[in-house]
């Protein structure tokens, strides 16, 4: 074999090792996130319209599952139920933070950034 069939070879034995170990350049977790941003706005699910609610400053103010369901019914139409578990999610994400807020004299869970 010439050197440069064997230089070759061995970038191909290389990049199969990599990519069965896992070695190599991993993806960090901010490059991960990125993906969500990316997704076209006519495909666009419920987390993507959140976090662009907190990209516009909307968790500035703690908010209730009532003004978020509110706000969203412009741009994207769904249950209320479907807020709560995204709502959760995200949350969990640490993404947003749950808080408390008092609204006609009763304790209602809100969300801010």
């Amino acid at each position: 074999m010439k050197q440069e069939e064997l230089e070759s070879a061995l970038r191909q034995i290389k990049e199969i090792a990599d990519k069965v170990l896992g070695t190599g350049n991993p993806v960090s977790k901010a490059l991960k996130q990125s993906k969500r941003a990316a997704v076209p706005s006519n495909k666009a699910s419920l987390p993507d319209h959140i976090s662009a609610l907190r990209d516009n400053d909307f968790f500035k103010q703690p908010r209730t599952i009532t003004e978020i369901h509110e706000k969203l019914q412009l741009t994207y139409p769904c249950d209320r139920g479907r807020i709560t578990t995204a709502m959760r999610r995200i949350i969990k994400r640490n993404e947003l933070r749950k808080t408390s807020k008092t609204e006609d004299g009763e304790r209602v869970d809100a969300f801010v950034s």
